[in-house]
């Protein structure tokens, strides 16, 4: 369902934030995502930085 990063970033909410991982996949996030990023209102690319070190 998602790809690349984004993996990343579900399989870290699913260690703490599930309740915010059911939110966007029961409010079809994904589509959401990939519609604005259609019509230009962002990437759906991104890095993911650790700043609590």
């Amino acid at each position: 369902m998602w790809g690349g990063d984004q993996d990343a970033f579900l399989e870290s909410l699913a260690e703490d934030g599930q309740s915010l991982l059911n939110r966007i996949e029961s409010r079809n996030g994904l589509h959401t995502l990939e519609q604005a990023e259609k019509i230009g209102l962002g990437s759906r690319e991104y890095k993911l930085v650790i700043i609590d070190d």
